[in-house]
């Protein structure tokens, strides 16, 4: 779940769509409500099979966006207010930490976020 203010709805819009250029028009909002002074948002995709689909540590195709989706989408946000506020996770989100990347396996199993999906888009900025 992401917690973004500083930007209108009209803008989170904008933002998908320009994230959907990078993603075949793949992405959609799971949810986006407004609470107070700020919106709560996520990203599913609308096939599984396509562009920005996360990945189970087994394989499995999910529903949920994948980590360079969000990196995406948070650029986007940061491109249209700069000064937005982005909390993921409770941890505050910048443009310079944006794409930094987490193990979601375990100890046994280690899957750093990056790495679970088919995008072969690799880690960091500039990919796109």
């Amino acid at each position: 779940m992401v917690h973004i203010s500083g930007l209108t709805r009209e803008a989170i819009d904008i933002a998908l769509e320009n994230t959907n250029k990078k993603f075949e028009d793949n992405i959609i909002f799971n949810r986006i409500e407004k609470s107070g002074f700020k919106f709560i948002v996520t990203l599913k995709v609308k096939l599984s099979s396509g562009s920005g689909a996360r990945r189970g540590f087994t394989g499995r195709k999910m529903i949920n966006a994948c980590w360079h989706v969000y990196g995406v989408f948070f650029d986007e946000c940061f491109a249209l207010n700069p000064s937005c506020t982005i909390k993921q996770c409770g941890q505050k989100v910048t443009p310079e930490n944006n794409w930094t990347d987490i193990n979601i396996g375990s100890i046994m199993r280690p899957m750093m976020y990056s790495d679970a999906c088919k995008c072969g888009r690799g880690r960091g900025r500039g990919l796109f």
